[in-house]
């Protein structure tokens, strides 16, 4: 993977109108709609709907580690830290390919990029 995971936070302090557009998306509160389902410790869930699962400084559960929760920057743009430390270097395009990764045919019967991709450009 290469680099760590900054967290939106980070991201914010350089891209606030990003942010604060993604702020405003059912991204950024993904993790909230697997407590109400009660499945935020889910394997199967957290994957997708957290930063970083299963990955070293990723998300671990709600009470450790609250800040990784909800799908945020670097789980379509990729791990932080290299941008953060060179911030002129091309870094982490997202486009269908990335939606996809998630948005899956199986769990997402109903996702069509060319409709929802739009409303998440920043």
């Amino acid at each position: 993977m290469g680099g760590s995971f900054t967290g939106a936070e980070a991201c914010r302090a350089c891209h606030a109108d990003a942010f604060d557009l993604w702020q405003a998306t059912p991204h950024a509160q993904a993790l909230a709609t697997l407590t109400a389902q009660g499945k935020e410790g889910a394997p199967e869930c957290v994957g997708c709907h957290t930063l970083g699962a299963g990955f070293t400084g990723g998300f671990v559960d709600a009470t450790t580690t609250p800040e990784r929760g909800g799908v945020q920057c670097e789980s379509c743009h990729g791990v932080g830290s290299n941008h953060v430390d060179n911030p002129t270097a091309e870094y982490g395009r997202a486009g269908a390919q990335s939606c996809r990764s998630c948005h899956t045919a199986e769990r997402s019967p109903r996702f069509d990029f060319s409709t929802y991709g739009p409303r998440i450009v920043h």
